[in-house]
């Protein structure tokens, strides 16, 4: 009860809800948005993210332009994809636009028009002695319009010719683009675009000898209406070389074709959308990567509906294929053609080598009023046979991810629940390391977590966690709280206190963030200090002191490239390591 009535007591001014959605992700934890000033935005706003696999993720404001700006993710282990729906809350002041200064009173002209001569005066006589740029403009164009008043009567305006399109069927009822049609994709713009990238970084300690670094080019492009058609080619690839020295030198090389297919469809000229080649599915993700062919159909109702054929690639550095066939289908409603309310549910058979494998039911729903909690879930079903050994026969959920989620005026509220289980594969690859049988029977994960923030002023910003979870050996628990302030020049200082206690270990500590946004990028310096707790250990060893330092620059527009660079010391004790890196990303 005391916690509702906080809560309710943070809703008092007035907010518009804005619709959004990823544009690019990247450089480093950090996306665009297709929204900017004009939509009101502004540095420091909080944006919500829901992917399509479920969840409520959040993220600041960073940056702002006329129609787009970049928002650092509060969580950088996860980065929506380009096309990810998000809101923000805007306060509807920002909207009250100021009352236009009054237009000044013309002068009337004095009796007898001009006077004689050439129809024009003679220097400085009638002009006012403070001329603006925009009044010699206007006497610069009457006089280049010098024969027009030739030609006609002193004193008189010459008549303007006959507009061409006199817009007789448009009406005040109608917005301004009524008229306008969409532009089929048989006639869009041939060309690319997309992102590529190139990363690399190293981490030495010198009192382990041990070293590791990693270098990786990739790419993520679109060819859109290559055959004049509509549709595109889609690719995302990357080399990567990885390094890892002690005592003897451990290198590796990897070639990773995530993404190559071909994609038609799935507009409002087009309801059917199909895709060939290696893709994420498109109706339902949950399902994975294939290597095949998929169709959907979008109804008149707003209902999709598909099925997908084709091999599921291995979840290893080479994407191996051919071992695993499946067969999906899938259906999604919705109330209605906003989606505030959408229930989604697919089935999934496979084969391993041509031997029955997994049966998969995926179910997920979203309800987002306009005002109002927002709940997001999504659960995976195992459905298993006397032919499973370790799991026997019966129903058994793998994972599950639920949130609900609401922002008022002046803070918000999350409630996270995860569940997570080992299923029965004959299917390689798709839990490292190899589980065991014991594991595979026994191992299951759950946990729930509470976020919470609210403004205290119109500068500052009060936020925090609470998490417990519970496993087949043990249970723990984290928590941090901290205080966001924003200072003058686009910049901000978050001070974090944070602990959690594990199975094996406990740690308590204190985080302190500065950053700072300019106009060609932003700064960032991070102190950290913890104290590390060490269960099972004899007193001489089991408190440890940890500190961090770590800097980080973005810069964005440098020749075209987006930059980010970094680097990091941390102290753990009696041993001293560091890091730094770079990534280097250029956008079509």
């Amino acid at each position: 009860m005391v916690l509702w009535t906080c809560v309710s007591a943070w809703a008092q001014e007035e907010l518009e809800r804005v619709s959004l959605r990823v544009s690019s992700a990247g450089p480093g934890a950090s996306v665009t948005i297709d929204r900017g000033k004009r939509d009101g935005l502004a540095i420091g706003d909080v944006v919500s993210f829901f992917p399509r696999q479920g969840g409520t993720y959040s993220g600041t404001v960073l940056s702002v332009r006329a129609r787009s700006a970049v928002v650092e993710m509060r969580d950088a282990k996860f980065v929506p994809e380009a096309g990810t729906r998000g809101e923000v809350l805007i306060p509807a002041s920002r909207f009250t636009q100021p009352d236009p200064e009054p237009e000044p009173e013309l002068q009337p002209e004095p009796e007898g028009g001009q006077p004689e001569g050439e129809g024009t005066k003679p220097e400085g006589e009638g002009e006012p002695e403070d001329k603006d740029k925009d009044g010699a403009g206007v006497a610069a164009g009457a006089a280049a319009a010098g024969g027009a008043a030739a030609a006609g009567t002193e004193g008189e305006t010459p008549e303007h010719p006959p507009w061409k399109n006199k817009d007789e069927e448009w009406s005040t009822s109608k917005s301004l683009l009524a008229e306008t049609g969409a532009v089929r994709p048989k006639n869009r713009r041939k060309g690319l675009a997309g992102f590529t990238y190139v990363s690399a970084a190293v981490t030495d300690n010198p009192d382990s000898d041990f070293t590791s670094s990693y270098l990786r080019v990739g790419t993520d492009l679109t060819y859109s209406n290559p055959f004049g058609k509509g549709g595109g080619f889609r690719l995302n690839a990357e080399a990567a070389y990885l390094a890892n020295y002690k005592y003897n030198s451990d290198l590796t090389g990897d070639f990773l074709l995530r993404r190559l297919s071909y994609f038609r469809g799935g507009n409002r000229f087009n309801s059917n959308r199909w895709e060939v080649g290696r893709f994420l599915q498109h109706g339902m993700p949950e399902f994975g990567v294939l290597d095949g062919l998929q169709w959907a159909h979008r109804g008149d109702n707003g209902h999709r509906y598909g099925v997908s054929m084709g091999y599921m690639p291995e979840l290893n550095d080479d994407f191996d294929t051919f071992e695993d066939f499946q067969l999906a289908g899938w259906y999604e409603w919705v109330q209605d053609p906003n989606e505030r309310f959408l229930i989604a549910g697919g089935f999934q058979k496979t084969w391993n080598n041509g031997n029955p494998d997994r049966d998969l039911l995926v179910a997920r729903m979203h309800v987002l009023p306009v005002d109002g909690w927002a709940f997001h879930a999504t659960i995976w079903v195992d459905f298993y046979s006397a032919s499973d050994p370790i799991k026997g026969s019966g129903i058994e959920i793998t994972q599950a991810i639920a949130s609900l989620n609401r922002t008022f005026a002046r803070g918000g509220i999350q409630f996270l629940y995860q569940h997570w289980a080992f299923a029965e594969l004959l299917r390689e690859g798709e839990y490292r390391p190899i589980v065991f049988a014991a594991d595979l029977a026994n191992n299951e994960f759950d946990r729930l977590a509470l976020n919470l923030w609210k403004m205290l002023g119109a500068d500052r910003r009060l936020h925090g966690h609470v998490s417990g979870w519970v496993d087949e050996d043990g249970s723990g628990g984290a928590f941090d709280i901290g205080v966001e302030q924003t200072l003058r020049r686009q910049a901000h200082l978050d001070l974090v206190g944070y602990g959690n206690i594990g199975q094996y270990e406990s740690v308590a500590g204190v985080r302190l963030l500065y950053g700072r946004t300019t106009a060609k990028g932003r700064w960032d310096l991070m102190y950290e200090l913890a104290f590390h707790h060490i269960h099972g250990l004899n007193a001489n060893r089991d408190d440890l002191v940890q500190q961090r330092l770590r800097g980080s620059l973005s810069v964005y527009r440098v020749g075209n490239w987006d930059v980010y660079v970094f680097g990091e010391v941390v102290a753990y004790d009696k041993e001293i390591s560091w890091s730094a890196g770079f990534t280097w990303q250029k956008g079509f």
